[in-house]
């Protein structure tokens, strides 16, 4: 894998360098009947892609068997992730001040106090996730810690089991 850093003021010489591979007729083998770019090409809106089939048919190439060309939107499909609807920021914190409560036997177990600590534990879980930490990792990080008083132990207790 390999990774091209192309930097310009002119968006045509970006797009022509980002679709190389899309403007250069690769040759079919008997390995690779139907060529195609070999990598994924995920442009910000569909009418560049629109004037990359322009440049590619002014280069005698008609099209792709299977072009991997899709717009950032479309990326999640391309990569696998399922249509799901996202919560938003109510539905989001409704749903973790529930579970915070339903896993709380220590310091969440209150409703008064879960509702206090749902932005805070909101931006950590978002945090973990986004650095693909799994939830084994994070609770025997919580529980590694020895110096920990009866309120910080309770607390990680609850956020492992969230």
């Amino acid at each position: 894998m390999s990774l091209r850093y192309i930097t310009s003021a002119d968006p045509q010489h970006l797009l022509r360098a980002a679709a190389s591979g899309f403007v250069q007729r690769a040759k079919p083998s008997a390995a690779n009947p139907f060529p195609t770019p070999n990598y994924l090409l995920a442009l910000r809106q569909g009418a560049l892609r629109d004037e990359l089939l322009e440049l590619a048919a002014q280069a005698g190439i008609n099209g792709w068997f299977d072009p991997p060309l899709c717009i950032f939107h479309e990326l999640p499909r391309w990569l696998g992730v399922r249509d799901r609807p996202t919560l938003g920021d109510y539905e989001r914190a409704v749903h973790l001040a529930a579970i915070l409560r339903d896993v709380g036997s220590e310091v969440f177990a209150h409703d008064d106090r879960s509702d206090r600590f749902v932005d805070s534990v909101d931006t950590l879980f978002g945090e973990l996730l986004s650095n693909g930490v799994s939830a084994e990792h994070f609770q025997a990080a919580l529980t590694d810690r020895p110096e920990r008083d009866d309120f910080q132990r309770g607390r990680d207790a609850d956020l492992a089991r969230a």
